[in-house]
């Protein structure tokens, strides 16, 4: 449990900008459910980590029209104390730190 939370922060600081996050997840391909999996038990079992994410999302308006929203993602762990994360991008900056 204590492995997934840094996943869990991960996503729940993108989820303000990714509305795709958001979607249904039955619509997941397994393979890539498979591939995140492994993925947040080797980075669960380091004991410190950096990790930095170029994400882009496209947001739909009411015309129909598609607006693309961009930001970058640094995130520092060091277990079992330490945790920096540097959200920002088109809509904005955040922060988190807990030492």
């Amino acid at each position: 449990m204590i492995r997934n939370i840094h996943l869990a922060l991960l996503l729940a600081l993108l989820s303000p900008w990714s509305p795709a996050l958001a979607q249904d997840t039955d619509s997941i391909d397994p393979a890539a459910d498979q591939i995140l999996q492994q993925m947040g038990e080797y980075l669960g079992s380091l004991p410190h980590f950096r990790v930095r994410a170029e994400v882009t999302s496209d947001e739909e308006v009411d015309t129909g029209q598609l607006i693309a929203f961009g930001h970058t993602l640094d995130m520092v762990v060091r277990r079992p104390d330490r945790m920096w994360a540097d959200v920002s991008g088109d809509i904005g900056h955040k922060r988190v730190l807990y030492d």
